[in-house]
């Protein structure tokens, strides 16, 4: 995580992850990330 030094909004990895059976048991799993990504509601 780090903090834009012009816009001063936190920047940080998203992980996307679901929810799959492992051994009998649910766990979350990741299958992609979206690196260095910036908040989307501050976006034009």
């Amino acid at each position: 995580m780090l903090i834009d030094a012009q816009t001063r909004d936190i920047v940080h990895d998203m992980y996307i992850r679901k929810v799959e059976r492992v051994g009998g048991e649910l766990h979350n799993v990741e299958f992609d990330a979206i690196k260095a990504m910036k908040d989307p509601g501050k976006t034009k």
